[in-house]
């Protein structure tokens, strides 16, 4: 995984996927949006405006989410089944605090929401992994 990427999600892959598939994903869904690795080279997410950000990283996102079915294709997420995946206590906490401070957030489609939740979760970390 790319460094950029890697600190973009590597926050949401903790609490939400299954290691052996993500770099499978991430190649997919990388491939499926038209991001290149320069792409994500240039991104630096915390210098850049939300309006900056291309509409193909924000559906990457969103890809992501539908990849591991936490996300319907009309845009929701799905927090039940995000929940019920989590087999670690610990984890299933840290995710149902992350839920409780950013699942309900929408985007203009489901792109900006898998995007405006991303950003959620990151910018909320030092809250949401306090135990």
């Amino acid at each position: 995984m790319k460094a950029a990427l890697g600190l973009i999600l590597l926050f949401v892959l903790q609490i939400l996927a299954d290691d052996a598939e993500d770099a499978d994903f991430i190649a997919e869904c990388m491939a499926e949006n038209g991001i290149t690795d320069e792409d994500l080279d240039a991104l630096q997410l915390s210098d850049m405006a939300p309006d900056q950000v291309q509409d193909n990283f924000k559906c990457g996102l969103q890809c992501l989410f539908l990849k591991y079915n936490y996300m319907d294709d009309a845009g929701n997420l799905l927090q039940e089944e995000m929940l019920a995946r989590q087999d670690d206590a610990k984890e299933a906490k840290i995710l149902a605090k992350a839920l409780e401070l950013c699942g309900e957030l929408k985007g203009d489609d489901g792109c900006d929401t898998a995007y405006k939740i991303t950003m959620c979760f990151i910018a909320n970390a030092a809250t949401i992994t306090q135990m």
